[in-house]
């Protein structure tokens, strides 16, 4: 869309005048700072972080498309590096979809790892997004889609336009007349091998990314190199997006073990990654259940939790109810995993969280105007051990079906923003609240999740703490325990609609002090609590 020449012509003095101030800070700037595990705050095994989907997020030069300049010119919105303030979220880290250059506005179709998509600027403007960044305490990790390239990846050019060249076995590349391989063959409906040509390609994420062949030691030697020249450029770390597909099961041979295959690629890149930069971040995106993610706690710092996300939170805060799937429900899901995280690896390594780039909005599963129920979630996946992960938008009640580009729609800055991004029309939040609006409502969704990562950052138990389950009576009540190195903190969580009595004896807790209460608590006598429905508790 186009718009109103005054905007534009503001958002591009203003876009120069960051530019500049960008270079002339970057020139000067102490390169060994970037490198210095001392200039972070917080740490990788206790954070906050959010995750961009940069097309969407802040515009700097008025094109209507988000860009890394943007994204800087808005961090005292993610955290402002005062921790007395409280006008922003005080995240410790945020992700960046992927940057390289490709031909899709989503990014996972790299055709060039070691150039920034132009449409999001150039390797200035990064040094000068990590160096605001550093500067508020922030972490900056790339998302990094190592499983493929794109199709305009000279790579996969040379691959396929000459059968000679050593880049054909970058990839599973096989003549249409190859016997022994079903070309037809599905998985989760989806075709996996595709034509062009004479030949078939594979392709296990679709027919925009070309699997990459990692029995071949030249793709493994760049893309470990991929990784130390953004390494030595000053990002923090990475996100390896589908890392459970390095090695997926159409590319090998019946009965191999591609888990085994993708934990041996893994932890060479891991050590690989940590004897360039000690405290690298290396997050996994392993679609599988925990127990299957705890086989990674050696080479990534941390996973994501698809088991807690839609299918677990968002459906026991709509059924107003522990589901009780598993022996002790809720809890006993969560002691179980976490015992096999822990168990596993010297760190604790989960990631709670409700969406991302390609699933549904976790707004979107509430009716109109139902805060309470997100509101809800958002008390329970912050209230949980590791590191969470707030996809952008969601902390303004964002919506958005996963169809075509709904998930990664413009964020709504409001009225007269510069920054605002518009490269797509987004029907989904017409009436989602803007930035602005929400900043100026106490009782708005995004005031609520600022005082939630305060709650959890400021709160020890909360931010790095063990879990441990209390057992209650009552399927509409979830209750567990953090304990921290000194103390511990109770939360209670009414699912149901009806507010419920808690004899608050059970706990033998001694003296309680009230941390946050989503609705208020009313204590009657003899230390019963009164607790609103669908509403949270905190106390030590």
């Amino acid at each position: 869309m186009v718009k109103k020449a005054s905007v534009l012509i503001l958002g591009a003095i203003l876009g120069l005048f960051v530019l500049v101030v960008g270079i002339g800070t970057a020139s000067c700037r102490d390169d060994e700072a970037y490198k210095n595990p001392q200039d972070h705050t917080g740490g990788v095994e206790n954070g906050v972080w959010y995750r961009i989907f940069v097309r969407s997020f802040a515009d700097s030069d008025g094109d209507g498309i988000g860009d890394l300049l943007g994204i800087a010119q808005k961090l005292d919105y993610l955290n402002d590096g005062n921790d007395m303030s409280d006008g922003d979220l005080e995240v410790d880290g945020i992700i960046l979809s992927p940057i390289f250059q490709s031909n899709s506005s989503h990014g996972y179709d790299v055709n060039d790892f070691y150039v920034i998509n132009r449409d999001y600027g150039n390797l200035t403007n990064l040094q000068l997004l990590l160096y605001e960044a550093r500067r508020r305490g922030i972490r900056v990790v790339l998302d990094l889609p190592m499983n493929s390239t794109g199709l305009g990846s000279f790579w996969f050019q040379e691959a396929v336009a000459k059968p000679d060249s050593n880049f054909r076995s970058y990839y599973h590349i096989l003549p249409k007349d190859t016997p022994g391989y079903d070309f037809q063959r599905k998985v989760d409906g989806a075709y996996i091998w595709h034509p062009k040509g004479d030949i078939y390609y594979y392709g296990s994420q679709g027919p925009d990314r070309p699997d990459l062949n990692y029995d071949n030691l030249n793709v493994r030697v760049m893309m470990n190199e991929v990784a130390r020249y953004w390494l030595e450029k000053g990002v923090d770390g990475f996100l390896l997006e589908g890392a459970g597909l390095v090695y997926s099961p159409g590319e090998v041979a019946a009965g191999v073990d591609t888990a085994a295959l993708n934990l041996a690629w893994f932890d060479e890149f891991s050590a690989f990654c940590r004897q360039i930069k000690p405290d690298v971040v290396l997050a996994g995106d392993i679609r599988d259940s925990t127990l299957a993610r705890s086989a990674y706690t050696g080479p990534f710092d941390m996973t994501l939790n698809y088991e807690l996300a839609q299918h677990t939170i968002i459906e026991m805060v709509k059924a107003g109810q522990d589901l009780g799937g598993m022996a002790g429900g809720f809890n006993g899901m969560l002691e179980a995993g976490y015992k096999a995280l822990i168990t596993a690896g010297e760190h604790f390594s989960d990631v709670p969280f409700l969406s991302g780039y390609d699933q549904r909005r976790a707004m979107d599963y509430f009716s109109p105007g139902d805060l309470d129920g997100m509101k809800l979630a958002a008390n329970i996946y912050l209230t949980l051990p590791g590191n969470p992960f707030i996809y952008y938008g969601e902390e303004l009640g964002m919506r958005g079906e996963r169809l075509l580009d709904n998930p990664r729609t413009p964020l709504p800055w409001g009225e007269n923003d510069n920054s605002q991004t518009d490269w797509t029309f987004d029907i989904s939040n017409l009436n989602t609240p803007s930035v602005r609006q929400q900043q100026l409502d106490p009782e708005s969704l995004l005031s609520h999740y600022r005082t939630l990562v305060r709650l959890r950052r400021h709160n020890e138990p909360l931010l790095s703490g063990g879990f441990e389950g209390i057992r209650t009576n009552d399927l509409q009540l979830v209750a567990y325990k953090r304990t921290g190195t000194s103390h511990s903190i109770y939360v209670l969580h009414n699912l149901g609609e009806e507010k419920i009595f808690y004899d608050m004896n059970q706990l033998k807790t001694g003296t309680r002090v009230v941390l946050f209460a989503s609705k208020g608590i009313f204590l009657k006598d003899k230390g019963v609590a009164e607790i609103p429905g669908r509403s949270t508790v905190v106390f030590r």
